[in-house]
């Protein structure tokens, strides 16, 4: 008995790529997520990061405030296309339930107001101690 190949199909190896790539794309909501609440630390070692971090943390106050995510948008939009278990609502409810329970009690403008007076409370130290800098370097001459 001779061993055969089985020939492989294209919709064989996506079968299996489908899960990773849906797990790249919640590895990268997640981490934009993180990077929107806590960019302004980074920002704090690596200013001109500050260039990519507002736009992100304006977009992600955007979704915040109701507009769709596309990120969230794509997930589900494959997982239908693939026959995949899919889910209602958003990512933030879906994969961090325990979180979203307590901020689902505040309205998402004081969300958005927290977030917002937060990161202008560090972008103002990072500004101050940058100055800082400046005016005590000016001083040693």
């Amino acid at each position: 008995m001779a061993n055969r190949l089985v020939p492989v199909t294209l919709s064989k190896i996506m079968q299996y790529f489908h899960p990773i790539l849906i797990g790249f794309i919640i590895a990268a909501h997640t981490g934009f997520i993180l990077f929107v609440l806590f960019g302004a630390i980074l920002v704090a070692k690596w200013q001109k990061l500050g260039w990519l971090h507002i736009p992100a943390l304006a977009w992600g106050l955007f979704v915040e405030l109701g507009s769709a995510c596309p990120l969230t948008a794509l997930e589900q939009s494959l997982r239908a296309r693939w026959h995949l278990p899919n889910y209602d609502g958003g990512f933030i409810p879906h994969y961090f339930p325990y979180i979203f329970a307590n901020v689902q009690r505040v309205p998402s403008y004081i969300v958005v107001l927290i977030i917002i007076v937060i990161n202008l409370l560090a972008y103002r130290a990072i500004f101050f101690r940058r100055q800082s800098k400046l005016f005590i370097g000016r001083n040693r001459h």
